[in-house]
C-alpha cells in the first residue's frame, strides 16, 4: 500500500469519528435558518461529506467498471451509518432519534455519490485512465 492509498482512506474514519463524538453530545448549537431546520442540514452535509470520503476507498477503475453497484455500496454503508448514528443517539441525554435526520443522512450521501458519478464520467470524456501510473 503506497503513501497516496493510505491517504485516500484517513478522511472517512476521521469524518465518521466527528459524527460520532458530536452525536454523544447532549446538545449541538444551531443557528437559526429561516428555511431548513439547521440539524437537518447538517446532517446532509455530514454524511454527504462522510460519503465523499467514503467513495475514496474505491478505486477510480472500480467507479468506472461498476459504477452504480460501487455508488450502492458507498451510500448504502453511509446510511447504514447514519442509522447507526441515531440509535446512538438513543443513548445520549437530550437527544432523540429521528427518521428524518436518517433521511437527511442518506440524502446527503446520495447526492455526494451522484457529484463522484459526475466527475468521473467527466474524466473518461477527458482521455484519463483509470489505471494510470507516473511514467507511463
Amino acid at each position: 500500500m503506497n503513501k497516496t492509498s493510505v491517504l485516500r482512506k484517513v478522511p472517512a474514519p476521521a469524518i465518521a469519528l466527528a459524527i460520532f463524538i458530536l452525536s454523544a453530545q447532549s446538545t449541538l448549537p444551531m443557528p437559526p435558518t429561516p428555511f431548513f431546520s439547521p440539524d437537518k442540514v447538517a446532517h446532509f452535509i455530514a454524511f454527504g461529506a462522510l460519503a465523499f470520503a467514503l467513495a475514496l476507498w474505491f478505486p477510480l477503475a472500480s467507479w468506472k467498471a461498476h459504477p452504480f453497484r460501487t455508488a450502492f455500496l458507498v451510500v448504502l454503508l453511509t446510511s447504514l451509518y447514519g442509522a447507526s448514528d441515531e440509535a446512538h443517539q438513543y443513548f445520549v441525554p437530550g437527544r432523540d432519534t429521528s427518521v428524518g435526520d436518517w433521511v437527511a443522512d442518506t440524502l446527503g450521501a446520495i447526492v455526494a455519490v451522484l457529484c463522484v458519478l459526475w466527475g468521473t464520467s467527466r474524466l473518461g470524456k477527458r482521455g484519463v485512465r483509470p489505471n494510470r501510473t507516473r511514467g507511463s
